[in-house]
């Protein structure tokens, strides 16, 4: 004979269960907080613990009852996911908590969902990739923060995916803009305010962050290197300092030097032959202000008279506009 089971043991058990799952629910609705707006709508719900600060998540609404944000609390801090979205309930930015400070991510949102914006996040600043989206989702902006500081090589791009734009910064500060045109090198720009425009058969070679930027005519071997700093000294001071570092640590020997005028500024031209390469090394140097521009020619002897011509051409294509 099989003995039947008796549940009435468990009643009591049941029953405390019940009545402990009650009490936790009224103290968590004791704890919710609501705001309204003046037509009555719900503006923002949201929880506090036992000592009032925010403690689980804030819901907030557009007036008409859509959902405007959700932002997870601990303790009073952030922590967890933020969400923030569009009237038409897609995501408008995204990004991550950890007891308050921002980390991880951060993306931001086009209308329609798209991703407009993509960050990288350390301890509440920008730090690592980023990038800028067009709303066709083609890149328009990507390079590299540290924290919060722009650094190194930052690409833009037009909306047919195009390069249109290369700046280098070192710290936050760029020291160089190439500008570029239906994909052609159209320009560079200096901090200094000045652009210069090279001939087409000059190619960006390298750029470093000490501000110089080099350029190369792959076919006739020859480079150019444009560079801007800070210097408070007087041009012929300056001149007088680099020549005798250069000549000192090199084994080059002081061909010529002249005064010139680049534009309406007044500039000083060195001529240096390098006795072991036998090359020529034209040093051109101006000041705007407390800034002393370099501009440096590499040419082979072979090639000087060639390419004097358009050296000076190169030169006179400097413009002291705002770039």
């Amino acid at each position: 004979m099989i003995k039947k089971r008796s549940y009435k043991r468990f009643i009591p058990v049941i029953f405390i269960a019940v009545a402990i799952l009650f009490f936790l629910n009224k103290v968590y609705e004791k704890d919710k907080r609501t705001k309204y707006y003046s037509s009555g709508e719900i503006k923002q719900e949201y929880y506090v613990n036992s000592e009032g600060v925010a403690d689980g998540r804030l819901t907030e609404y557009f007036e008409g009852g859509s959902i405007s944000s959700l932002v997870d609390f601990k303790d009073g801090k952030q922590h967890g996911w933020s969400q923030f979205f569009h009237k038409n309930g897609t995501m408008r930015k995204k990004t991550y908590f950890e007891n308050g400070v921002q980390q991880d991510t951060l993306l931001t949102f086009y209308n329609d969902g798209d991703v407009e914006t993509a960050f990288s996040i350390r301890d509440g600043k920008k730090h690592g990739n980023y990038v800028y989206y067009f709303e066709n989702s083609k890149k328009k902006e990507e390079g590299i923060y540290q924290n919060d500081r722009l650094e190194g090589e930052v690409v833009s791009y037009n909306n047919r995916g195009q390069v249109a734009a290369r700046g280098y910064y070192d710290s936050g500060d760029r020291y160089a803009l190439i500008r570029y045109s239906d994909g052609e090198q159209e320009y560079i720009s200096f901090p200094a305010g000045f652009k210069v425009t090279l001939p087409p058969s000059f190619k960006l070679d390298s750029i470093s962050s000490n501000t110089f930027t080099s350029f190369k005519n792959k076919e006739a071997g020859i480079f150019l290197i444009m560079g801007a700093n800070a210097s408070s000294q007087p041009l012929s001071t300056e001149l007088s300092k680099q020549m005798k570092e250069a000549v000192g640590a090199n084994n080059l020997k002081e061909v010529s030097r002249e005064e010139m005028m680049i534009g309406d500024v007044k500039a000083q031209s060195v001529v240096l032959l390098n006795n072991d390469s036998n090359d020529y090394l034209n040093l051109f140097f101006l000041k705007r202000g407390d800034t002393l521009i370099n501009i440096y020619f590499f040419v082979p002897a072979s090639k000087m008279a060639e390419y004097e011509s358009s050296m000076l051409d190169i030169l006179k294509s400097f413009s002291f506009k705002a770039a």
